[in-house]
């Protein structure tokens, strides 16, 4: 499963959310239903940067699964790129998203004081082997 996260501008969606998958959009309503985000966020779990993230999310009061993955694609996958945020290969790619709380003289919401920078910003690619063969029956070779 190739998945790309994004917010749209327009009214195609209540929230305007989407998710690309295999090159087919769909509402991310649809894609929070279809697919397992607890074994998302424990993947999450295991790599130190995304953990932090998640943690700092947590520390908010934010404790549903569903409700914690919502915040922390908002804060790492909310731009519409040519990489696929899961690829099939199990691999995420993360990437700068504009939330309006980074830079100077702002405040990232889940950064605790004293923060060089917020945790939300994660420019590393994590490999999550054969997370995206086991959690889908789409099995087509959609390699970018």
């Amino acid at each position: 499963m190739n998945a790309e996260f994004f917010s749209h501008n327009s009214n195609l969606t209540k929230e305007n959310e989407l998710v690309k998958i295999d090159n087919e959009y769909v509402a991310y309503s649809e894609f929070e239903r279809k697919n397992d985000i607890q074994k998302i966020i424990f993947q999450l779990l295991e790599n130190d940067k995304s953990r932090k993230a998640i943690m700092a999310i947590k520390e908010h009061g934010i404790t549903d699964v569903k409700e914690i993955f919502k915040v922390f694609k908002q804060c790492n996958w909310d731009n519409l790129d040519h990489i696929p945020d899961i690829d099939d290969d199990g691999n995420m790619n993360f990437e700068y998203v504009d939330c309006g709380f980074k830079g100077a003289n702002k405040k990232c919401p889940y950064s605790k004081p004293g923060d060089s920078k917020p945790f939300c910003i994660i420019k590393t690619r994590i490999l999550i082997p054969n997370y995206g063969k086991q959690n889908t029956s789409n099995t087509g070779d959609h390699k970018r």
